[in-house]
């Protein structure tokens, strides 16, 4: 009975425990880093590290969504699936508390390690619950895998085989270019400083950056592969959510969809192993869209709170996402839950107050350091003199004599002398005179090669 009794007390603290002993491991560093060439103990024990750190961040992700989920009080929610929308919307919010910090001049590493720390604290329960759910889910799936029709069955395995594969690149040492030019550097740099602040030379450092903020927590702790590990998991999120929409219209088919989407090479080798933010923001979308889906069904205000806060998470994560704003506004115009449209506005406001509210701080920063929130893309910044740098320097490193085969050349040198008449009009809606010449200096181009005369 003693020992039944010291096991459940372990079970309680585990989370504070583990956490502990992986925020020390991090901060005080026992072995020092292996270089990303080397072998033996040090490169075991800092795969080990990365391992247990992905797990951990998981779990309090799984944990915090959980949290969240119940507060929506969402219906018609299998606790299988449930993890799929847990997981992705608690890992993306574990980024805002950091980027907090980081405005407050407060990122330092100790001080991420008590905020995780912190949280678990809190969630300590809920991380119980988690661990219980993830175990139990696997254990379904493989369960009903093995009795699945033989052609589910082996595109199953298939799916397991590519992630399995996506996932061993996932622990290796960080390689894709955006990842190493800003989406990991843009939290390096701001780690080192102690703070987020604008950047005037790494301009996508000041894109909305979510993930980025999620990715500063290992990345305190002294590892770059948790990162690449943590956006594996939004993956296996989408396509786990893909499986569940299909499942609605497809039926028996529905392991179709995911098979597709695992299949297509950008997003099982070239995505899903990096630390980028393309995937948690269409994580995000497909979620927020299955929320109005759902909302439009039935009379149900927690999915479409939900849909409203997913729809901010989704900005937040990368500015691109912002034409799902629109298409979810129109849908919910279009095919709102059965009421009149007075009812439809008043829902769409609570869609759009919650959207604004978690997109909002991510662009704010860029409407007060540069004068436009949408900086450095869609609008110019306040500086007429640093924008025009940038365009020569954007002009510079595209230009190449292999264009001339197309004619582009001349384009970018009507653009180029454009520039230094007026640096205040280089973009292309400010020059509507140049549309017509264009494309016929690029006509003219394309008739060699359509003739077979340029090979």
């Amino acid at each position: 009975m003693k020992a039944v009794m010291r096991v459940r007390r372990w079970i309680r603290v585990w989370p504070l425990l583990v956490g502990g002993g992986l925020a020390a491991w991090g901060l005080q560093r026992p072995l020092p880093p292996a270089p990303s060439t080397h072998t033996g103990l040090a490169a075991l024990a800092d795969t080990g590290f990365a391992l247990l750190l992905w797990g951990y961040l998981t779990l309090e992700g799984a944990a915090l969504g959980a949290h969240g989920l119940r507060r929506l009080r969402l219906s018609d929610l299998p606790e299988g699936e449930r993890l799929l929308w847990s997981i992705p919307t608690g890992l993306i919010l574990l980024g805002y508390p950091v980027y907090a910090l980081g405005l407050l001049g407060l990122l330092r590493p100790p001080i991420i390690a008590g905020l995780i720390l912190g949280l678990a604290l809190y969630l300590r329960q809920d991380m119980e619950a988690a661990t219980r759910e993830i175990v139990g889910a696997l254990r379904i799936a493989l369960a009903g895998l093995g009795k699945a029709p033989p052609t589910a069955r082996w595109g199953g395995w298939l799916m397991i085989t590519l992630l399995g594969f996506s996932f061993l690149l996932a622990l290796a040492p960080p390689t894709h270019y955006d990842a190493l030019w800003y989406h990991l550097e843009a939290p390096r740099q701001f780690l080192m400083a102690g703070r987020v602040y604008p950047d005037p030379h790494n301009w996508p450092a000041n894109y909305a950056f979510a993930p980025s903020m999620l990715y500063a927590i290992p990345m305190a702790l002294g590892d770059d592969t948790v990162p690449q590990l943590l956006h594996w998991t939004f993956g296996v999120a989408f396509l786990g959510l893909a499986c569940c929409l299909a499942r609605t219209y497809a039926g028996a088919l529905a392991w179709t969809a995911p098979a597709f989407l695992l299949t297509m090479p950008a997003l099982t080798f070239r995505l899903m192993p990096s630390a980028l933010a393309d995937i948690p923001a269409a994580c995000l979308e497909l979620m927020a869209f299955g929320a109005l889906l759902r909302s439009s069904k039935r009379r149900d205000p927690g999915w479409l709170h939900a849909a409203g806060i997913w729809t901010g998470l989704a900005i937040g994560a990368k500015f691109s996402s912002l034409p799902v704003l629109v298409a979810g506004t129109g849908f919910w115009l279009w095919r709102g839950f059965p009421a009149d449209l007075p009812s439809r506005m008043k829902g769409l406001m609570r869609y759009l107050i919650l959207t604004l509210l978690l997109a909002a701080p991510w662009y704010l920063k860029n409407a007060v350091w540069f004068g436009t929130p949408l900086f450095p893309a869609g609008l110019r910044s306040s500086d007429s003199e640093i924008n025009f740098r940038n365009y020569l320097y954007q002009e510079y490193t595209n230009w190449s004599p292999l264009n001339s085969i197309s004619s582009k050349i001349i384009d970018r040198l009507i653009f180029l002398v454009w520039a230094f008449i007026d640096p205040g009009k280089i973009d292309y809606i400010s020059l509507p005179w140049i549309a017509l010449p264009a494309l016929f200096v690029n006509a003219v181009g394309c008739v060699p090669i359509l003739s077979g005369e340029v090979r």
